[in-house]
């Protein structure tokens, strides 16, 4: 338990502090083993031209050089054609136990919350599609 503190001088007024010992500030000036550091290593130059490049890389200017995506044109969308088309695919022999109910049309994903793999549904679902609407046994999403 720390001590107890005696009481402050009769006048009413809190006794002042000595500053003493380690909270003693004292100026860098007087630190002997602070050194400006005039010399530059030639690891510090390898690390900063490092950083610079990495500004460079990601600078607005340098994005700018790069060529524009194409309009109506994405990453993906060459998987979504009429070639890839996989709806005549036989289905796996487990199907109907499958927490996912597709509409290709619409975009439309409903999920079953009460199928024993509806927890590995939903993470897949949610990194790839918009939830629409979380009820007690159906959620439904969106993919755009």
């Amino acid at each position: 338990m720390a001590p107890k503190r005696k009481a402050g001088a009769a006048s009413g007024r809190p006794s002042k502090r000595i500053a003493s010992g380690i909270s003693t500030p004292v100026s860098v000036s007087e630190d002997q083993d602070f050194s400006m550091g005039s010399e530059s290593d030639p690891e510090d130059h390898d690390v900063t031209s490092k950083y610079d490049k990495t500004v460079e890389k990601f600078s607005i200017a340098s994005s700018a050089k790069k060529q524009p995506p194409r309009e109506g044109h994405d990453a993906a969308s060459h998987l979504f054609t009429s070639l890839r088309d996989l709806s005549g695919e036989e289905l796996k022999p487990d199907h109907h136990l499958r927490p996912i109910w597709l509409n290709a049309t619409s975009g439309k994903v409903v999920l079953e919350t009460f199928s024993p793999s509806f927890k590995q549904a939903q993470t897949f679902l949610i990194n790839i599609a918009e939830p629409q609407s979380r009820t007690t046994h159906m959620h439904e999403y969106k993919i755009n």
